[in-house]
């Protein structure tokens, strides 16, 4: 298993560069947008019902 902690520095800011630019090309698309507006609704509803 990868622990976190052993990960330097600059490698991990790399990760989060490469994951924040594969965020914003995904949610540079509306239609993406919606469904992610929607699967996030869905999951506060689902939430709400198990509490």
């Amino acid at each position: 298993m990868i622990e976190i902690k052993d990960i330097p520095p600059s490698q991990i800011h790399g990760m989060a560069r490469i994951t924040l630019e594969g965020a914003k090309a995904f949610f540079a698309d509306p239609e993406n947008q919606k469904r992610f507006e929607a699967w996030q609704k869905e999951r506060r509803v689902e939430r709400k019902e198990t509490a």
